[in-house]
């Protein structure tokens, strides 16, 4: 835990670790006389020297959240405030992730009317590209992704490289026929907010064939949030994409979204 002056350099004031609590919980901090801005963020217990360059908030501001750093049952969180002078002060901190979910919930195939032998597709895996595997949670704009994996495509080294290959790749669903199936499965990687520079839209890509014909079907999810969960219903209705970064047809696939908050942990206080 940080706490920053808050005008002119926001140098720091004062750092301490504490070590997170496992529910609801009276957490104490300690800072200087003065308003502050305070910042919690993720770290491991008993490495300091990760944090020996820190002088200021800007400097924090350089960290980085990486997804090989990441336990998927306990992901790194962040909160920040800005406090006011006081000889002490109670606060309520909202502690979050940086990951989003996206969750495959169902999906069927419908062919019907369209001149292919076989009315089924064969998913040989699921995956996702332009996915954000490195973030800075704190700065500007509430944090922004800077590093991907599976520009446009899949890059298999990269992936399986990773310890948790599952959160990008998945083995596909085999036979797609037009009774829907619930798969239920779980992806994760860093926010990818709309809007944010040039930066291209995540994408969970199904891949696999239809009439022995590779195909893809690529559904970009325009905007990916910290701590929610993307939950996704498709419906295949023709023959998918020849390549894994070219958009399917408005009329390829339909596509049922809901987005969820992505539920960690219930909040505790800080006292300090």
């Amino acid at each position: 835990m940080f706490f920053f002056d808050t005008l002119g350099a926001q140098k720091l004031d004062s750092y301490q670790q504490i070590l997170r609590p496992e529910g609801p919980a009276r957490t104490y901090g300690v800072s200087g006389t003065g308003a502050k801005r305070m910042v919690a963020l993720s770290g491991t217990a008993g490495v300091t020297d990760t944090w020996l360059d820190i002088c200021n908030y800007g400097s924090l501001c350089k960290k980085t959240f990486r997804l090989e750093e990441e336990n998927p049952g306990s992901p790194h969180l962040v909160a920040e405030a800005l406090l006011p002078d006081a000889a002490s002060r109670t606060y309520l901190l909202n502690l979050q992730t940086m990951l989003s979910h996206i969750r495959l919930v169902s999906v069927s195939c419908d062919f019907s009317g369209r001149p292919y032998h076989d009315p089924a597709f064969e998913c040989s895996r699921i995956y996702l590209t332009n996915a954000a595997t490195e973030y800075k949670p704190l700065g500007s704009g509430g944090g922004h992704p800077v590093s991907w994996i599976n520009a446009g495509s899949l890059d298999s080294v990269a992936t399986q490289g990773l310890p948790h290959p599952e959160l990008i790749l998945r083995p596909g669903l085999g036979r797609v026929v037009l009774e829907r199936q619930f798969p239920q499965l779980l992806f994760a990687c860093y926010a990818n907010p709309a809007g944010h520079g040039d930066i291209p839209r995540t994408r969970l890509v199904l891949e696999g064939t239809v009439d022995g014909i590779l195909c893809y079907y690529p559904i970009e999810i325009e905007s990916l949030e910290p701590a929610k969960e993307y939950q996704l219903s498709l419906t295949l209705r023709r023959m998918g994409s020849p390549d894994p970064d070219i958009p399917v047809r408005s009329d390829a696939v339909l596509v049922e979204t809901q987005t969820v908050p992505w539920q960690m942990r219930d909040p505790y206080t800080v006292t300090f």
